[in-house]
């Protein structure tokens, strides 16, 4: 890659081939780095879905959380610490809402455990309360691909607290509701999916673009916002997507959108295709400049639209022509007449005698 030791910085496949490079050691990591272009690119981080946790201090679930963020299973035991810094340990409020997409049809056992009290809601109504760290359990129906609501509300007043959402499915056995099956619930503006964090990205040209990292049916996704041209762009790692790629908070990644390969790729026409354009345009095959300069010159199909030029302006010669003999006619069919009264001579007898009949009879 040395302009000092080779040539091939300084040959037209270089570029190429960097792309090419990029593109194969992108996608050899947990994260497939490569995207096609499209509206909005996005890469798939691992972890699935997750339901949307609520966390409000206090005793009472508030409108406004102090916390939001997704949570791929209610699976939490914070002993006598907090669930987030700078959040109390004792008297709080969480609110988890989603969905659960069942993967077959059949009965379904949920169970949970918690200290102080976890309430589960399916579909609107309470199937079980879970109080003091003693466990509870119901069977529900549900219906491969059907999707339903979920609803968990956990309250922790004083001391430890822990909060475990279990079920089993049919012909299973008991484990942790899975992120792959929970959905988080769809935003107030409408968007397919839940948006967890806002970030940035660099696209080719160097302008900042805006990146989002969402969550949602087919799971987490870091995409960049907008359309997008094939290239290398730098996007920001957010924090909640960084221990799942495998990189530093805060540091860029390579994300390539790749091009389409029939972009690229420069047949020569086959006789087919020759008939079909010819039916529509005249074709002339340019082998060298000197073709070029015979086509300018009015040869080939450009002499065609020479004639049409030449009998056009020859046209317009003659338009010109008759419309000047036009103005003219008619600025000289225009001119005043004069007389002159004073050089006209003696009035006759007959003029003379019907003037003064005129004058006695009033007619």
């Amino acid at each position: 890659f040395d302009t000092r030791s080779g040539t091939l910085p300084g040959k037209r496949s270089f570029v190429p081939f960097i792309h090419e490079l990029i593109t194969w050691l992108g996608g050899a990591g947990r994260v497939n780095l490569n995207t096609d272009a499209s509206w909005s690119p996005s890469i798939y981080i691992p972890g699935g879905g997750g339901l949307r946790g609520n966390y409000s201090p206090g005793s009472k679930r508030k409108k406004n959380a102090q916390l939001v963020r997704l949570d791929s299973a209610i699976d939490f035991n914070w002993g006598d610490g907090a669930p987030a810094t700078g959040f109390p340990k004792d008297r709080f409020v969480v609110d988890w809402s989603g969905r659960i997409l069942p993967p077959t049809t059949g009965t379904y056992t949920i169970s949970a455990e918690a200290d102080d009290i976890l309430e589960l809601k399916i579909n609107g109504k309470t199937i079980l309360t879970s109080r003091e760290g003693k466990s509870a359990s119901a069977d529900v129906e549900l219906e491969e691909g059907k999707a339903v609501n979920l609803d968990v509300v956990y309250t922790e007043n004083w001391g430890k607290a822990y909060a475990r959402v279990y079920w089993t499915p049919p012909g299973g056995s008991r484990m942790l509701i899975p992120s792959s099956v929970l959905i988080p619930p769809v935003e107030k503006d409408g968007e397919a999916e839940l948006v967890i964090e806002r970030t940035t990205a660099i696209d080719p040209s160097g302008v900042t673009r805006k990146a989002r990292l969402t969550a949602g049916r087919r799971g987490r996704m870091l995409g960049i916002e907008g359309t997008a041209t094939p290239g290398i762009y730098q996007l920001k790692v957010s924090p909640q997507a960084a221990a799942s790629i495998g990189v530093a908070e805060g540091s860029q990644i390579p994300i390539v959108v790749t091009r389409d390969s029939g972009e690229s790729q420069m047949n020569q026409l086959t006789q087919d295709d020759r008939i079909l354009i010819e039916g529509n345009l005249e074709v002339v095959d340019v082998r060298n400049p000197n073709d070029v300069l015979a086509v300018l010159s009015g040869k080939g199909f450009g002499e065609e639209l020479w004639k049409i030029l030449a009998i056009a302006a020859f046209f317009f010669l003659l338009l010109e022509i008759a419309l000047a003999r036009w103005i003219s006619r008619s600025r000289h069919a225009a001119e005043d007449g004069t007389l002159d009264f004073e050089h006209m001579g003696e009035p006759d007898a007959s003029f003379v005698a019907a003037f003064n009949r005129m004058k006695e009879t009033g007619k």
